[in-house]
């Protein structure tokens, strides 16, 4: 329970100094509207974003990528799974 107390009578000083932050505008010639994309340009957009992985194992090879440039065609991978987004390719490796 003094906890709960506490925490409430902290509340107004963290909230304050949130206000505190001054209103920065930008006006005349500064002021500048952003600057629109095209339909190509919005699907190479990943926000910084990107993922990929190699993975190694005993039986088998697996890439997967999560928005990145298209893997390379692989015609020995028994799973390809391609969207724009997830690129999923597994290779077995050979046998004894």
């Amino acid at each position: 329970m003094k906890k709960l107390l506490c925490g409430l009578a902290v509340l107004p000083f963290l909230s304050a100094t949130a206000l505190a932050q001054p209103d920065v505008r930008m006006s005349g010639s500064l002021a500048q509207q952003p600057l629109l994309l095209n339909e190509a340009q919005m699907d190479g957009v990943t926000a910084g974003w990107s993922l990929r992985e190699t993975d190694f194992s005993n039986t088998s090879l697996t890439f997967v990528q999560v928005y990145g440039a298209p893997l390379a065609e692989c015609a020995a991978c028994y799973l390809d799974l391609d969207s724009r987004a997830l690129q999923v390719d597994s290779i077995i490796l050979g046998g004894p």
